[in-house]
């Protein structure tokens, strides 16, 4: 998922999201992120998707706050997940894909760039 230049970054991870979700398949970030056994596991599981998710995409954005703008772009990104897994919004499936990661980059881009204010 976060296997692009950071400059379409956000671009890839909208994407990469919405084809697994079109193909019918879960994402590993959303499956993680909303399963059963992830709210069983409790502590470790929490754990492991800091480290394997939050972590690694903070590793890769430049700038201060690194670690709170990877953990407020995955918000931005589960929102979606959500929109698809739990709500089944009807509108969201009908644009095609480019056009949803058009509205969405503007929200997204800004926290992996660095160009969102500071955290104080």
């Amino acid at each position: 998922m976060f296997d692009a230049p950071l400059d379409g970054l956000a671009r890839h991870m909208v994407l990469h999201l919405l084809a697994t979700q079109r193909g019918r398949t879960r994402d590993p970030l959303l499956r993680i992120a909303f399963s059963r056994h992830h709210l069983e596991l409790g502590g470790q599981a929490r754990a492991d998707f800091r480290t394997q998710v939050i972590d690694a995409l903070a590793a890769r954005l430049p700038g201060p706050d690194a670690a709170l703008r990877a953990e407020l772009a995955i918000g931005v990104l589960l929102g979606l997940g959500a929109l698809y897994v739990t709500v089944q919004a009807d509108r969201l499936t009908s644009p095609a894909p480019d056009e949803v990661a058009d509205l969405y980059i503007p929200l997204l881009q800004p926290l992996l760039d660095g160009e969102a204010p500071a955290h104080r």
